[in-house]
């Protein structure tokens, strides 16, 4: 799954809200949630390591590229 690059000033891309946390999200092996992040709802989460953005406005939240990833893997 290719995403974005991180955005610290980024918009919520529901509410266009300008505040938002960042929580790094590891790879998917190590993470206890690892099932609910798969499967509920599919394909919104990848299975490599990622920076889970959520909306302090609405509570959308969104993954977003981590800064030491690939280029390749970002989009």
């Amino acid at each position: 799954m290719k995403l974005p690059p991180h955005d610290p000033d980024g918009q919520c891309p529901k509410c266009k809200g300008e505040a938002a946390r960042t929580i790094y999200e590891p790879r998917i092996e190590d993470d206890p949630c690892w099932y609910d992040r798969k499967y509920n709802p599919p394909g919104k989460w990848p299975e490599h390591e990622f920076l889970r953005r959520k909306c302090e406005r609405c509570g959308y939240d969104w993954p977003e590229a981590c800064a030491d990833t690939k280029k390749t893997e970002a989009a």
